[in-house]
């Protein structure tokens, strides 16, 4: 269990330092006005509430946000010259970005845990006291 979370926070760091780099990146003024707009496109379409497949359909509706994200990164990356995109990811790494994002991760998550579980207590309670 301890090597699964070990891989997986690995992974969410190097993900999360990769999106801060690209975002450093677009930011930079020697970017194109062509990455950001496209970066700009992708980034409305994962927030947009109304999708192309909705997520009522089962697998599918999320498959298409969860492709969304790694196609954005290597098409807004490919726009984006070399040089800028590896002094960002230097940056990205010496920032420690992805370190800060796992905490707010992990604080989501509790926060998120200790809402679940108050909203089924509540519910058992409300059973509870319905049935008696």
């Amino acid at each position: 269990m301890r090597q699964r979370i070990s891989r997986f926070r690995a992974g969410f760091l190097k993900a999360a330092t990769e999106i801060y780099a690209l975002s450093l990146a677009l930011r930079d003024p020697h970017a194109s006005w062509g990455a950001r707009l496209v970066a700009l496109a992708f980034a409305l379409y994962i927030l947009n509430p109304i999708d192309i497949v909705p997520e009522a359909v089962p697998f599918i509706g999320i498959l298409d946000d969860a492709l969304a994200v790694p196609l954005a990164y290597f098409v807004v990356s490919k726009m984006i010259p070399t040089q800028l995109l590896e002094s960002a990811h230097r940056a990205a790494a010496e920032s420690n970005a992805g370190g800060r994002l796992w905490r707010v991760f992990l604080v989501a998550l509790g926060f998120l845990f200790l809402v679940w579980t108050v909203a089924f207590v509540g519910l058992g309670i409300t059973i509870w006291r319905a049935l008696s």
